[in-house]
């Protein structure tokens, strides 16, 4: 099978890492990927997706290439290509309508590039832009398509319901997904549940002894509003004056990062908290399998299934996420901690418990039983690549 795997960014930038796993697994399996990132922006930060460039056709969303391509795709099939383009853009919503007539002249050459390349499918991650890219491309080729929706995406709801009537599948992350897919008007026919997996190393480190060190804490997550690093930063100072002793590095970049800083000195914190910029995904997989962190905490206020804390799971690390999104499906059952947004106290209060290494040993074992049964990157890749072949939806 020839497969067009269309991105975001990936393999360049450092928001995508996550869609690593997944592609080494279809080459591995030898699906001839081609890689095709909407906007490929920035360098590779990633060290495991230097080989995935290969793979990679790297053009703007508008270049003379772009252009060049969607011309020829009009004057191939100019009715389909136009009316393509016109179903993209039919919607009350400028906002919606604005994004995808942005994309569209490369859908178009994404279309005239896959015929060109003999693709036998086309596939999407991000069921907004992303897929109106793969969808244009779909229609001006003829090649049949599928697109993976994960959380925000289904919250926008970029005309998904048009999207998924001429995919051949859907897939969602999660069971949460899935209902909203069917509030949206998606037949359940079309849905098929394939949550994104993560390798599961044979021989995960055991959990880290507290003799000679404080609780020492991860967060992997960009700088963004969203992701609450500040409610982290203050239950961290509310442990610390009550004197427990616990540190945390905080893996990732984006716009919060001098606002992050400044609270961090206001709080007198510098020596507790560091501030590690985008840490690349091999680099930091490593370094939680070595032990380095006693516990991963992502306070979130807005997820869909966070993959990060899945490989801290796989790795024998204890978890600390919060109930948004579909985290409760990766972390009930005593697989990690869950407490509610926002909620310093409660942030503080899990924390605190984490103290103890009974606790975080209990967890952590739990914790890799739910990866091994349910969200390994080998039975993700079973899921989807049956789906691609046009088998049963799992």
């Amino acid at each position: 099978m020839k497969l067009m795997y269309i991105t975001s960014t990936l393999p360049y930038g450092g928001m995508e890492a996550f869609f690593i796993p997944e592609i080494h697994r279809l080459t591995s399996a030898g699906v001839d990927v081609v890689l095709l990132p909407m906007w490929p922006r920035g360098g590779v930060m990633h060290l495991d997706a230097a080989d995935l460039v290969h793979h990679t056709v790297r053009e703007p969303v508008v270049s003379r290439a772009i252009l060049g391509g969607a011309a020829r795709a009009m004057a191939r099939r100019p009715a389909g290509a136009a009316f393509a383009v016109a179903r993209a853009v039919s919607t009350w919503r400028p906002r919606i309508a604005g994004k995808n007539l942005a994309v569209s002249a490369k859908g178009l050459w994404a279309g005239h590039l896959a015929r060109s390349l003999a693709v036998d499918h086309i596939h999407v991650q991000w069921a907004a832009s992303t897929a109106t890219l793969g969808w244009i491309a779909s229609q001006v080729a003829g090649i049949p398509w599928s697109f993976t929706a994960h959380r925000w995406d289904i919250e926008e709801d970029n005309l998904i319901r048009r999207k998924a009537a001429d995919a051949a599948f859907v897939r969602v992350i999660s069971d949460k997904g899935a209902a909203q897919l069917r509030w949206l008007g998606v037949p359940a026919p079309k849905i098929a549940v394939i949550r994104m997996g993560v390798e599961v190393p044979e021989a995960p480190h055991p959990a880290a002894q507290p003799a000679r060190r404080p609780l020492s804490l991860v967060t992997a997550a960009n700088l963004l509003p969203k992701k609450g690093h500040v409610f982290l930063v203050r239950a961290i100072a509310d442990l610390r004056a009550r004197g427990v002793e616990v540190r945390a590095d905080f893996a990732g970049g984006g716009p919060m990062r001098e606002e992050l800083q400044r609270t961090v000195s206001q709080l007198g914190l510098e020596g507790a908290i560091r501030l590690l910029g985008v840490v690349p995904h091999q680099e930091l997989l490593d370094r939680l399998a070595q032990g380095e962190w006693d516990a991963m905490v992502l306070p979130s206020e807005v997820e869909g299934i966070p993959v990060s804390l899945m490989e801290a799971m796989a790795r024998g690390i204890a978890v600390v996420g919060t109930e948004v999104g579909a985290i409760d499906e990766l972390l009930s059952g005593g697989a990690g901690v869950i407490v509610p947004p926002r909620d310093t106290a409660a942030l503080a209060a899990a924390i605190e418990r984490l103290a103890d290494p009974g606790v975080r040993a209990e967890m952590a074992r739990a914790g890799r039983k739910r990866i091994e049964a349910s969200f390994s990157a080998s039975a993700s890749f079973d899921g989807l690549l049956k789906a691609l072949n046009g088998g049963d939806r799992p």
